[in-house]
């Protein structure tokens, strides 16, 4: 559900957005390198009722253009 305290703020383009199947995590990738003025090279985990950053952070990142959750949990991008 969209709410309006929601404010990501990536400093470039999303390209994908995927849901956990719990509804706990919202992980987002693309061309950005910081999500919330949060160093997050390409994907970035959000909590998905205000878009804050959590503390998942790849050390490599790129251009994201597609994402996958499996139902136990694993990302793929």
């Amino acid at each position: 559900m969209w709410t309006p305290s929601f404010s990501a703020q990536p400093n470039n383009t999303v390209r994908a957005l995927v849901l956990a199947h719990d509804d706990s995590r919202l992980y987002a990738g693309g061309s950005f390198t910081t999500m919330g003025g949060v160093g997050r090279p390409g994907v970035a985990e959000l909590l998905p009722t205000t878009g804050a950053v959590t503390s998942f952070a790849p050390t490599d990142g790129g251009v994201v253009i597609a994402m996958d959750i499996t139902p136990s949990g694993r990302l793929f991008f």
